[in-house]
């Protein structure tokens, strides 16, 4: 019956393009799409883990905001890490691949010639130069590590408050009550946050000392400790930090231990909407090769009721009948999906190597130079599911057409 099968797929050459040219067009979409989203959706973790959360946060068991991206973080009296104890969970944790970072992250209010802009701001210390690969600048230089008094704006803070590098804005003091302007720093950088601007992310980088002095940490206090894993880019296991910390003799009393994953909520909420928008997509695209495929199906069983109403004739029973047209059609779509598989892998392979340039406003979403990334194990569902496809789609037309009797087969033939 194979043989039958594999004679009947060569037997009528256009039908058979046809129904496999709908199976690889739709492989080969799936691939490029399938890499440009997942592309993106390792993008933005990445400027998430880099700008804003680091891989793990070490914060005081007191603070109780549940997501870095939002504006809502108010320092108090008890949402601190007093300086020795910063330094004690520095010291235990920093290693070759490992980076512990001392931080202070407030909501404040930037004011200048008259305009006032609320923001995150953020004291950066000085052994940390990850920001830099999540922050691009379009003017200016990033901030000097053992200096003070700097800060870095993005593109619409500067528009706002009508400022360019070398201008001085001033900002609010959370120590003040009610809080008031109390200092000024002086912007050196102007830029964007790569994948993370479009999500309103609104944060601005300055020193560690000048962020302490606004917020009223006055003896080397610090809000959190963030952690990157330079060995294992996108760990978000908590379990070997706290066996430290308990080293230490820090328990959940003391401190909290947070991954990427949990404080970069907002965000990542719109990493899920790409993959649901992706989903949906997919889900239309594969709906309507289906139907296509069951009426190009449904074309093929009408063309070759004189030769299956002869098969039935000579012996071939209903379920041999039934075979013989399901595995044809699954012989067309297994060759098309592999061709369509090699084709779309190679695009995406070609492409992977080349650099695509970005202009605002696609920058807020695939950064200023997107490289497509190809994982081979990702698409390999693929061919699986347009298998699967290929057997529903012509389920019916086989039923259909194996349920004539001989006579009326010939008759009709």
């Amino acid at each position: 019956m194979f043989r039958i099968s594999f004679r009947n797929m060569f037997q009528n050459k256009g039908r058979s393009f046809m129904i496999g040219f709908f199976v690889m067009f739709a492989t080969i979409l799936y691939i490029v799409f399938s890499s440009f989203v997942s592309t993106m959706r390792s993008g933005m973790e990445d400027k998430i883990i880099q700008a804003v959360t680091g891989n793990l946060q070490i914060r005081p068991a007191s603070a109780t905001d549940a997501d870095m991206v939002t504006m809502k973080h108010q320092a108090n009296s008890k949402s601190f890490m007093d300086k020795a104890e910063a330094n004690q969970i520095v010291s235990e944790i920093e290693s070759e691949t490992e980076l512990a970072v001392r931080r202070v992250r407030f909501s404040t209010i930037l004011t200048a010639n008259g305009a006032k802009y609320p923001v995150t701001l953020v004291g950066l210390d000085q052994d940390f130069p990850e920001y830099k690969q999540a922050f691009k600048l379009t003017d200016g230089r990033y901030l000097d590590g053992s200096g003070e008094g700097e800060i870095l704006l993005t593109t619409a803070q500067a528009t706002k408050l009508g400022v360019k590098v070398g201008d001085s804005i001033e900002v609010y003091s959370m120590k003040l009550n009610p809080p008031a302007p109390d200092g000024k720093l002086k912007v050196v950088g102007i830029g964007d946050f790569e994948m993370l601007s479009m999500f309103g992310y609104s944060a601005a980088y300055t020193q560690l000392p000048s962020a302490q002095h606004f917020i009223g940490f006055e003896n080397g206090e610090v809000s959190e400790i963030i952690v990157y894993d330079r060995a294992n880019p996108k760990t978000d296991d908590t379990s070997l930090l706290q066996n430290k910390l308990h080293g230490l003799g820090l328990t959940a009393s003391d401190v909290k231990v947070s991954a990427w994953k949990d404080m970069g909520g907002f965000i990542m909420g719109g990493v899920t909407l790409y993959k649901a928008l992706f989903f949906g997509f997919m889900f239309i695209l594969l709906f309507i090769t289906a139907v296509l495929l069951m009426n190009l199906i449904l074309m093929i069983a009408v063309e070759r009721r004189q030769e299956i109403g002869t098969m039935r004739a000579i012996g071939f029973s209903r379920n041999n009948i039934i075979l013989i047209f399901i595995a044809e059609i699954l012989l067309i779509c297994l060759f098309f999906n592999i061709a369509g598989f090699v084709i779309g892998s190679g695009i995406v392979a070609g492409l992977s190597h080349i650099a695509i340039h970005t202009m605002p406003p696609l920058t807020y979403v695939m950064g200023s130079e997107f490289f497509i990334q190809y994982n081979a194990v990702q698409v390999l569902p693929i061919i699986g599911i347009m298998l699967a496809i290929g057997l529903l789609s012509s389920l019916i037309p086989s039923f259909r057409i194996s349920s004539l009797k001989p006579v009326e087969a010939l008759q009709e033939g």
